[in-house]
C-alpha cells in the first residue's frame, strides 16, 4: 500500500510528538512533501528526487560543484542558486538516512556526514545574510532529517556525533548573543535561525539528548545574565530581555518534550 504524506502539522512541528510508545524505527520515514509545503514546486518533492543507498554524496562534493561555498544572496540568480543548493543538500540527507536504516553502513561515514551537515547550517546560519524565500524550507527541513540521522545514530551508541546537537545550538545561539544588532524580530536571519533552533531540539525522543540541550542553554543563559549584571555601562535592556526570553522559550520547550517522554515511560509507552 502507498504511504500517505505527512500533512502541514507533522512536516512542520518537525516531528515534535514522535510516538513515544514506539523505539527508535528501523525503517526510513516518510519525508515527501505535499503541495502547500513546496508551494507548488514539485521539483522538491521526493517523487521527484533519484536516491541512491549505495552511493551517497558528500556534502562537500555538493559544495564543490558549486563553487565550493553556500549561496546566499537574494537576487533572482542568487535565490535559483540558493534553492538549488539546498535542495542538492536535502537530497543528500535523504539519501544517508536511507542508507544508514536500511543497509549496513559505516559508523564513521555517517558520523562525519553528520557532523558536516551541522557545520555547514552553522555557517549559513551564523553569517547574518539573508536567505531567499527559496532556500529556507530546504533549509529547514535538512536541519530537521539530519537531526533525525543524529538521533538514529545516538540511539544506536555511535559515538563520535554525540554532542553535535547540543554544539550546533550552543554555536547559534552565541554567535547571536555575542552580536545584538541582528538578534532581534526584524532580522530575517536571526528568525530563520531561531525557527531552527526551535524544530531541531524537540525531535531528539532521548533524556540523556534532551538534558545535554538544556544544560548548554542554561549554561548560555547563566554567563550571559553575569556578563550583563557586571556591566553598567551601555547596558541594552530590551536586547537582554529579548535574549532571555529567547532562551527561556527554547528551555521551556525542552522541558515540555522531556516531560512527554517521562510520562510515557510511567505510564508503559517509552523506554527508559
Amino acid at each position: 500500500m502507498e504511504r500517505s504524506r505527512p500533512t502541514d502539522a507533522e512536516v512542520d512541528a518537525a516531528g515534535e510528538k514522535r510516538d513515544i510508545s514506539r523505539g527508535p524505527s528501523e525503517a526510513p520515514m516518510d519525508m515527501t512533501l505535499n503541495d502547500s509545503q513546496t508551494g507548488g514546486d514539485r521539483s522538491l518533492n521526493d517523487t521527484n528526487m533519484t536516491w541512491g543507498a549505495e552511493s551517497c554524496a558528500t556534502i562537500a562534493s555538493i559544495r564543490s560543484a558549486r563553487g565550493g561555498k553556500s549561496v546566499n544572496g537574494t537576487n533572482a540568480k542568487a535565490a535559483a542558486a540558493a534553492r538549488a543548493y539546498w535542495t542538492d543538500l536535502l537530497k543528500c540527507q535523504r539519501d544517508w538516512y536511507i542508507k544508514v536504516t536500511t543497509a549496513p553502513f559505516s559508523s564513521k561515514s555517517a558520523s562525519t556526514h553528520v557532523l558536516d551537515a551541522y557545520a555547514e547550517l552553522k555557517s549559513s546560519l551564523c553569517s547574518f545574510s539573508n536567505k531567499p524565500d527559496e532556500a529556507v524550507k530546504a533549509m529547514e527541513l535538512f536541519a530537521v532529517h539530519n537531526t533525525r540521522l543524529y538521533v538514529f545514530l545516538t540511539e544506536r551508541a555511535i559515538p563520535d556525533s554525540a554532542t553535535s546537537l547540543a554544539e550546533f545550538v550552543h554555536a547559534i545561539l552565541t554567535k547571536y548573543l555575542a552580536n545584538p544588532s541582528h538578534m532581534h524580530d526584524n532580522d530575517r536571519a536571526w528568525l530563520l535561525a531561531k525557527h531552527v533552533l526551535e524544530l531541531v531540539v524537540i525531535i531528539p525522543s532521548s533524556t540523556d539528548i534532551l538534558l545535554s540541550i538544556k544544560s548548554t542553554i542554561s549554561q548560555i543563559q547563566t554567563e550571559f545574565i553575569r556578563i550583563w549584571a557586571s556591566s553598567h555601562a551601555d547596558r541594552d535592556l530590551r536586547f537582554i530581555a529579548y535574549s532571555i526570553k529567547c532562551l527561556d522559550s527554547l528551555a521551556s520547550s525542552l522541558s515540555h518534550r522531556i516531560n512527554q517522554l517521562v510520562n510515557g515511560i510511567a505510564f508503559g509507552y517509552g523506554e527508559e
